[in-house]
């Protein structure tokens, strides 16, 4: 379920890593991958979206693009499989960190991906290639201010 942003509570989206995966005995084997004692992750998302103006929620493509970016994020702490539990998932160099997400981002301007899901709530119609041209094209506005 998504969250309205509300005045007084939390803004952004995020993602949390409410229980790493790592190994529980410190067994662990990376050559084998081998720990019988494992912890499984455990990641919540909290994407705070705008609130619906009417019955149906509808996300813009910026929020799309955060809940991909989120998404990114818990898939790498989804996939950690460390010794350490201080050194699980995205609790990396920043530049790892930000790289799964970052490429779930162009995913979600992927027009093969787009199709898979973005469409018209009433029509069930795709998105325009027109109007994807325009959306790839936005994403280079003010590029160069990007130093």
């Amino acid at each position: 379920p998504f969250a309205f942003h509300r005045e007084g509570k939390y803004g952004h989206s995020a993602h949390f890593a409410i229980r790493c995966g790592c190994a529980t005995n410190g067994a662990f084997n990376a050559e084998t991958g081998a720990d019988l004692t494992y912890q499984l992750p455990i990641v919540a998302l909290v994407c705070n979206v705008s609130s619906p103006a009417s019955e149906v929620t509808l996300l813009n493509h910026g929020e799309m693009e955060t809940l991909f970016h989120e998404f990114g994020h818990a898939v790498h702490s989804l996939l950690s499989r460390t010794s350490f539990q201080h050194l699980s998932g995205t609790r990396a160099a920043i530049d790892f960190v930000e790289t799964p997400s970052q490429l779930f981002e162009i995913f979600v301007r992927d027009k093969r991906v787009l199709n898979t899901f973005a469409r018209h709530y009433q029509t069930g119609e795709l998105i325009p290639d027109h109007l994807h041209t325009k959306l790839k094209s936005s994403r280079k506005s003010f590029q160069s201010l990007e130093l």
